[in-house]
């Protein structure tokens, strides 16, 4: 599952779907897009904890691609 870093509900999808299983969206640019600051816009949220972001950002891909 992927997600926007300005998703309202994301700290309810990160409890329902796992921590493990969200990764960034990054199909940008978009006419919706906050590109550039679309990673900085997820570090700065106050909702999630600093592991979920890690896990969003780059953890969570890397398992994916098992890298």
């Amino acid at each position: 599952m992927t997600c926007e870093a300005d998703e309202r509900l994301l700290p309810l999808a990160l409890e329902e779907f796992s921590e493990n299983r969200v990764l960034i969206a990054s199909d940008y640019p978009h006419f919706d897009s906050e590109y550039p600051g679309t990673v900085h816009e997820l570090k700065e949220r106050s909702d999630i904890s600093d592991k979920q972001k890690q896990k969003i950002l780059c953890e969570n891909a890397k398992d994916f691609l098992r890298m």
